[in-house]
């Protein structure tokens, strides 16, 4: 028996489709292997550019480091690259001379306070002002730690200070007497009379402040005719002979013996008096225009008020 056999054709797009597969499968295996070639080494050159960019930042030198002050009106600046900053490590900042910046902005910005003043007893008194001054502790923080203003302006910050002497001790200067000294002069000497009582005039209700010295050749001035003074008995090298203005050197005496009572610090004394007369005999304290004079500090932490009262 004759068995016809049909002959099988082949299925030519199994066929392709099976050749393509082949050729797709490699295609996306390449291409796999070069994606991940290529993400590989992205991520390596990302990785190194963000780890070189780091590097590049902590290294990172600052092109301008200035101190910037301000108080109202008034700017300081200081260029900290001036005094040794390498822009990066503040420990290479010289300390000296940011805390000597420091000190000369405070003088520049300091005002004093001023003292009530008073000339003499009766006439009018000079209310005391306020100072100012920078606040120690703000300076202190920013030289310690001077990497919190680099760049960043800073207000100053102020204190009052208070003066020693105010309007309300001034006003109550009269109302304790600390030391007192009499003398006893003729008042039949109508010419040296006249000078101790022009010298008295001039020297009472003279006040005289802490730490202040006291002159009194300064204080009374040069005895003139011009200014009342006559010619009287003056000791001269512990001789007496005629002057002008003989006589006040009784004034003089008389202070120094009330000062010492109170235990100012003497600067200046002559005792030239060849005996006792108004005084014991070297208590005296003489005095000349053109020669000694009496000169004292007040080391009291109040003003001092000389009163002199001729009978």
């Amino acid at each position: 028996e004759i068995v016809e056999i049909e002959e099988e054709k082949p299925n030519w797009f199994l066929l392709w489709f099976g050749q393509k597969k082949v050729l797709l499968t490699a295609l996306i295996g390449m291409f796999f292997f070069v994606g991940s070639f290529f993400v590989l080494l992205s991520y390596k050159w990302i990785s190194v550019s963000i780890a070189d960019k780091q590097k590049k930042d902590a290294n990172q030198v600052t092109d301008s480091a200035f101190i910037i002050l301000h108080l109202k009106n008034k700017e300081f600046t200081l260029n900290l690259m001036d005094i040794g900053y390498d822009g990066s490590h503040t420990e290479t900042i010289d300390k000296i001379a940011l805390r000597d910046w420091f000190e000369g902005v405070k003088q520049q910005v300091t005002v004093s306070p001023k003292n009530a003043d008073l000339e003499k007893l009766g006439n009018k008194i000079v209310p005391e002002k306020n100072g100012y001054t920078l606040n120690n502790n703000q300076l202190e923080t920013w030289i310690k730690n001077p990497e919190q203003i680099i760049n960043e302006p800073q207000e100053l910050s102020l204190i009052v200070t208070k003066p020693a002497i105010t309007k309300d001790i001034l006003q109550r200067v009269t109302k304790k007497e600390i030391a007192s000294y009499t003398t006893y002069y003729d008042t039949h000497n109508a010419n040296r009379t006249a000078n101790l009582k022009i010298a008295s005039r001039t020297l009472n209700n003279v006040v005289i402040f802490p730490g202040e010295i006291f002159s009194f050749n300064q204080t009374v001035g040069k005895r003139t005719v011009q200014k009342g003074y006559r010619i009287a008995q003056v000791i001269v090298k512990g001789e007496y002979n005629e002057g002008i203005g003989g006589g006040i050197s009784q004034v003089s005496s008389t202070l120094f013996n009330a000062v010492d009572q109170v235990g100012l610090t003497i600067l200046q004394r002559f005792s030239l008096s060849p005996k006792g007369t108004f005084v014991p005999a070297g208590r005296d304290a003489t005095v000349a225009w053109d020669g000694p004079d009496f000169r004292f500090e007040n080391n009291l932490h109040m003003p001092i008020l000389i009163r002199v009262q001729l009978a």
